[in-house]
């Protein structure tokens, strides 16, 4: 019996067009060399769509993390579809600065670890110098120390679109965190006292 399997040594990439060897491929079927695969993933995760792809991996997965560490649950519906919005808008909600596709990060204006959720209304587009400083801090808090008053009061104008209130009604939901942080803040240093003596 004769084995009628025909050996394939070069293929031509759909792609860039050039005849490649075999090995070059990551397998027979693919369409695309190795060099233009790679090159699609990184323009891919330069892109738009991908920083979001990745921000809401990131945000799920720090979700998982608080939620392990507090035994609390965190309301989780936000969507790629709302992070490529929150992300899109190209300037850091807390310096109001222009920021790349590449330096744009997303952040919770109520960290998760002090009650806030995984949803639209609770994400904002920063840049990755904000995002660091802020760190677990409450937006309201972060920004008394770091922001100007107008970038307070475009957040706190955001925050009350998103969630359907008044900016009132918003900036007391924002201080509220506020009171969470140092709440919890208490109570860490409490149990680290007694913990201590």
């Amino acid at each position: 019996m004769l084995n009628m399997a025909k050996t394939i040594e070069v293929k031509k990439c759909s792609r860039c067009h050039q005849e490649k060897p075999i090995e070059q491929f990551y397998g027979e079927k693919r369409s695309h060399c190795q060099d233009c695969e790679k090159e699609q993933k990184r323009e891919y995760h330069g892109g738009l769509r991908g920083k979001a792809a990745q921000a809401l991996q990131d945000a799920r997965k720090a979700r998982r993390k608080v939620e392990a560490e507090t035994g609390e649950s965190i309301k989780d519906d936000l969507t790629l579809p709302q992070v490529a919005l929150a992300l899109s808008s190209g300037e850091c909600a807390y310096c109001l600065q222009d920021i790349p596709i590449s330096e744009r990060s997303l952040d919770h204006i109520t960290p998760m670890r002090y009650g806030g959720s995984n949803t639209f209304d609770n994400v904002i587009c920063s840049c990755k110098s904000c995002n660091s400083g802020k760190s677990d801090l409450p937006a309201v808090l972060f920004m008394i120390q770091s922001c100007d008053s107008w970038a307070n009061k475009r957040l706190i104008d955001r925050v009350a679109s998103r969630s359907n209130q008044t900016f009132y009604e918003a900036f007391e939901m924002l201080t509220e965190s506020v009171k969470t942080y140092f709440q919890k803040q208490a109570e860490e240093a409490k149990a680290q006292a007694e913990g201590g003596v």
